[in-house]
């Protein structure tokens, strides 16, 4: 038997879904979890998180609710280039993975869950984490729509 999962919990796992089964430039590490810390030890290697970030809950109608969960997709790698100059055409294919990610999501329903894009927000590249880590990190913050009756 199968075990109940919150809403969030339910949208964070198709999104997770949906990255691993999409063709993308570059071989990331997929995972989905509750730690948000970003730093990274190991150099060289692309790591995509899916992070439940919170919900709404608003009515649609007197009896209908509309669920906004809030999935994070963390992308991160530590650079371990020889120079900063070298890093360049990294964080060019970096910058190219994440236009593929928003462009995905953008305007859709999700496959496995019956939720629809509604916006995304994106932070990054975080210029500390480069500056002290030499790590690329970018956050994006996308929000789904999820009605159903209450």
């Amino acid at each position: 038997m199968a075990s109940a999962v919150s809403v969030e919990t339910a949208v964070a796992d198709a999104v997770l879904k949906e990255l691993q089964t999409t063709t993308r430039t570059l071989n990331p590490v997929y995972g989905r979890t509750y730690n948000t810390n970003r730093e990274l030890k190991d150099a060289g290697v692309l790591h995509i998180d899916v992070v439940n970030a919170g919900h709404e809950v608003s009515a649609l109608a007197r009896d209908t609710l509309a669920r906004d969960p809030v999935v994070q997709v963390i992308i991160r790698k530590r650079l371990s280039n020889a120079t900063r100059d070298e890093d360049r055409d990294d964080l060019d294919r970096l910058t190219l993975l994440l236009e593929e990610i928003e462009g995905f999501f953008f305007q859709r329903w999700l496959e496995e869950y019956p939720a629809a894009w509604q916006s995304t927000e994106t932070v990054g590249p975080v210029d500390d984490d480069y500056a002290e880590r030499r790590q690329f990190t970018v956050v994006l913050s996308m929000t789904f729509r999820v009605a159903g009756e209450d």
